[in-house]
């Protein structure tokens, strides 16, 4: 299961506060937070669209009923652009700036990788989920 985060396109396993004020620290509290709750249950597959890609063409093929694949070309950042630090309510922490630009699409990540982590050298995979 997977809690989606408001206003953010982060995804956490448990509901609640998350502080990312350290990153890999998460505190009970902080000025860099999301919050998700249970929310409204939902099926993602209802409306997914699912691809394959190649890693030698470097090429996305859409699954039957899936539309065209050009949108995972994309090498911009998805979402909203980081607000500037004068910004009321932007504030920075180790780095990490509290309201911050979205991620960039799929084809800007290490996809032909053989773990889970985009940095295979710096992949560590918790065996269990904290609060």
């Amino acid at each position: 299961m997977s809690y989606s985060a408001n206003g953010t396109h982060a995804n956490y396993g448990t509901s609640g506060a998350h502080d990312h004020t350290i990153p890999g620290l998460n505190l009970p509290g902080g000025p860099l937070e999301d919050h998700c709750d249970q929310g409204t249950l939902w099926d993602p597959t209802l409306a997914a669209y699912a691809y394959s890609y190649d890693n030698a063409t470097k090429v996305f093929t859409p699954y039957a009923g899936s539309v065209s694949p050009n949108w995972l070309y994309f090498l911009g950042q998805w979402g909203d652009e980081q607000l500037p630090a004068n910004t009321p309510g932007q504030i920075e922490i180790f780095g990490e700036a509290k309201y911050s630009s979205g991620p960039t699409g799929p084809i800007d990540k290490n996809l032909g990788r053989t773990a889970v982590c985009l940095d295979e050298s710096n992949c560590e995979i918790l065996p269990i989920l904290t609060v």
